[in-house]
């Protein structure tokens, strides 16, 4: 009896630990960093940018939740802002240690498969009281996804970086999935179209 006991517990254990990994891998850790983004002007403006990933095995999983843009400054969401701010954040996240293999140096790419989602369209917040700061936020239920593999740009330099020498990702090898929102006939506020499938 005590057997067959110590066997149910074992198997109860190992079906926990399945079941917590599993349930790890579905959850997103989201967090908020100030990420310095060219104005299209010749200057930068330091954006305040609120996102979402997850990690597991060799794939990261990650999507733009939020985006404060300071006064003065005239950046407003499009695909273009949105291919660049997952870009730095993917960078950010192999600084900190976060992915589970370095990203290389091009032309030789990782193994790592990156999943950078971007939602279809971002609606403009109301205002906080008293204050010019442009708050864009996600909106709809549908994604725009590039599943890549990636590595750092020999070439491209982040000309908003220090002594503009920091490298750009390049995303390379993509397959695409979604479809940008129409704009023409949304229902729930969605404004800026932010699909990226360049």
């Amino acid at each position: 009896m005590r057997l067959h006991f110590a066997a149910f517990a074992l198997v109860a254990i190992i079906v926990l630990l399945f079941s917590k990994t599993e349930s790890t891998a579905q959850t997103y850790t989201c967090v908020t960093r100030t990420i310095v983004t060219p104005d299209g002007s010749g200057g930068c403006c330091s954006l305040s940018v609120r996102y979402c990933y997850r990690v597991y095995g060799t794939t990261v999983d990650y999507y733009i939740d939020q985006i404060t843009v300071p006064s003065g400054c005239n950046i407003i969401p499009n695909p273009g802002l949105i291919s660049w701010l997952q870009k730095k954040i993917l960078y950010q996240m192999s600084i900190d240690g976060l992915l589970p293999a370095a990203i290389p140096t091009c032309p030789t790419t990782t193994t790592l498969v990156v999943i950078a989602k971007s939602g279809n369209c971002m609606v403009l917040l109301a205002p906080v009281p008293g204050q010019t700061t442009k708050v864009y936020g996600l909106c709809g239920t549908n994604f725009c996804v590039r599943s890549c593999q990636v590595c750092l740009s020999t070439t491209e330099m982040d000309p908003c970086s220090e002594n503009q020498s920091t490298p750009m990702v390049v995303f390379a090898g993509c397959n695409y999935t979604g479809t940008p929102c129409n704009l023409q006939n949304n229902s729930d506020g969605c404004e800026y179209n932010t699909c990226v499938s360049e």
